[in-house]
Parts: structure tokens; sequence; C-alpha cells
């Protein structure tokens, strides 16, 4: 342990991991052997990410979509990872807000519940009230925990040299991992990005061939009181997209067949004509309202694809389309080239394109 510099946070990690599943730990610190390390359980993995605090909750989010890591079983447990933290009480967290608004919570808002409607790692988010607007959610980062991802993340960097250093290490990239879960996290912590997010996919929206005016947006950004730790957005009182009340809503609204086909428009656009697109489109973030209309939420996530990967992608969709599997071999090693000293079995891969191919169309 002495890799951790005596850390506190790293005892505490170690005592939290070891509590649930000591193997977890053994080969890394032993630089043992890969076979030797048993891996836990999904459920009780998912238990160590959440009490070991946000950065780790993103790692589990993060690998719930490396299916070449994990298994089924895996992956799924770790798509329903949440942060379950208590909330921060108010009377610590209010002094950080006013000083953000530059005003009391009074002053800024009609009214405003100091008892938050929901509470993450990273921030909690309020209701309050404004003259003309009405009704708005307020997501405020929580105190400290800028500190607290600093100090976890020089500690994963660490985890993940080891973790490089033993024989599992040579064929995963655990410190690109690393790096990928601390920057996604690095912008969580300033709200400011997911304003801009927001405000650039609704100009998207607006400009769509494919979505009628207004039938798919996203929550209006309150932009005069936004800022690095406060976000003010237009609250949304609508139902998960495949609830039956969402499909009573959109049979007697715009319809199911002109919803999907504008969400499926909307989509393609951002992928392959814009570049830049939500990137967790799940159905807790897609809303229906009483009149039908879809709104889309959190931008927190987004993703951008350089015009050479957009070209490289829907060349990938139209040979799998045109049932081309040698085609489809040859994008998808452009678009995910082999590492240096890896030899990719082409005619495996081809095969099992193939496979996929013949299952989807």
């Amino acid at each position: 342990l002495s890799v951790f510099d005596g850390s506190s946070r790293a005892l505490e990690i170690v005592r939290i991991v070891s509590r649930h599943e000591w193997s977890l730990l053994s080969q890394p610190l032993n630089r043992g052997d890969a076979s030797a390390t048993r891996r836990p359980l999904p459920s009780v993995l998912c238990n160590i990410l959440t009490e070991l605090g946000p950065v780790y909750v993103k790692l589990g989010q993060l690998l719930s979509t490396r299916p070449d890591l994990l298994g089924e079983d895996y992956i799924e447990a770790l798509s329903q990872l949440q942060a379950d933290v208590p909330a921060v009480p108010w009377e610590q967290l209010r002094p950080q807000l006013e000083q953000e608004l530059g005003c009391s919570v009074d002053d800024a808002f009609s009214t405003f519940l100091d008892t938050p409607i929901a509470a993450g790692s990273v921030g909690q988010v309020y209701r309050a009230t404004l003259p003309e607007l009405g009704a708005v959610a307020v997501k405020v980062l929580r105190p400290g925990i800028a500190a607290q991802v600093e100090e976890d993340g020089r500690l994963l960097r660490k985890i993940a040299a080891l973790a490089a250093a033993t024989s599992l290490g040579s064929l995963y990239d655990f410190v690109g991992l690393a790096d990928q879960v601390l920057e996604a996290l690095v912008r969580e912590l300033d709200f400011r990005i997911e304003a801009s997010n927001t405000l650039r996919l609704q100009r998207s929206l607006e400009a769509s061939n494919f979505v009628p005016d207004g039938q798919i947006r996203l929550p209006q950004v309150i932009q005069p009181l936004s800022s690095r730790s406060v976000l003010v957005l237009e609250w949304i009182e609508g139902a998960s997209i495949l609830s039956p009340e969402a499909r009573e809503a959109l049979v007697a609204g715009p319809g199911l067949v002109a919803t999907t086909t504008a969400l499926l428009g909307a989509f393609v656009e951002q992928y392959f004509v814009e570049g830049f697109f939500h990137a967790d489109p799940h159905p807790g973030n897609l809303k229906v309202l009483a009149d039908g209309k879809v709104i889309l939420l959190d931008a927190g996530m987004v993703g951008q694809f350089d015009p050479r990967t957009r070209s490289n992608l829907l060349d990938l969709v139209l040979a799998l389309i045109n049932q081309d599997g040698a085609r489809a071999t040859d994008v998808l090693e452009q678009i995910a080239p082999p590492a240096r000293g890896v030899k990719v079995d082409r005619q495996h891969l081809q095969r099992q394109l193939d496979q996929l191919i013949a299952k989807s169309f």
C-alpha cells in the first residue's frame, strides 16, 4: 500500500473493498496471475462502487457500456447503477448556492422548497418557482465534491497503473479507462458545460428536417441564474417514454409512428450530420408531456464524432444494411484499429458480423 503514500482515503478504499471482496485487491497488489482473481458477484460489485463514491460509480457506469470486458450479468447490473447517497443538509448547501446566485434564495426565487427532490453523488436537485416562468429545477453542486473527485482521481490512476502491471493488464487499457472516467466526471462538475450542451442540442432539434416544430425539445435553461455550480432549468412534468401514460399521450397526440420517426431522424442527424449527440438517451431521460411532446433530459453526457469518424460510421451502417460482412469488417478496422502488436482474426470477425447480419436483417 506504500504506492498510495499513506493516504487516509486510500486506506478507506482498501477497507471498503476488502470488507466486500478481498480477492478483488489481491491480484493488483501482488501482481498475481489473472486467473487467481475471482470476480465479485455483480450485486457485490455494484455495492462496492456505490459505497466508494462518485468516481467509482462513474467507473461502473462506463463499464456497463463495455461488453468486451464484462459478461451480460455484469453489464445489466452496472447499467442500473446510480449513486445512492444521503442529501447534504440544506444549512450546509445554502451558503454555496447564495454565493453563486449573488443574492439570497428568497430574492432569486418566488418559492424554494429546501428539501431536495433528488440527491446524487455530484449534485442535488430542488424545486422552485420564478415569476412569469413558473416551476424550475435547481441543480446545485455538492460542497466539497471537486476536491473529493481530485483525490479519488489520483488514487484511481494509481490503481489503474497497478492493474496494468498484471497479466490482465496486458489485455486491457486500464489507464485509458481511468482517464475516460475522470474526464467525464470533470465535465459533470461544471454545470456550464451541461447548459451549453442543452442549448446546442436544442438548436439542432429546431433545425432538424425530421422533427416537427416543438415535437422534441430540451428543457429551457434559465441562463441568468446558472453558473459553474448551479444549473436552473424549466421544470418538466412528464411520464417516462415507455410508461402507459406516455403511450396514451402519444396516441392521442402526434401518434406513435410519427414520434418514433422524429426521434430516429433526430438522433441520426446528431450522429451522422452534426457529429454532436446526446450520449445518454435512456427511457428515464425521455419524458412525454400530456400533449404528446417529448422532452430530452440530462445533456450532461454528450459525444462528438469528427468528420472522418462520421463518414466511417455511415459506411458501416450501409455495409450492414447491404448485408456486406466483408465491407463491414474493413470499416470496423478503420474505426477501431487494433493495438500495436495485436493481430485481428479477420475471418473470425467477418463470421461474427455475418451472423449478426443474419439475425438482424
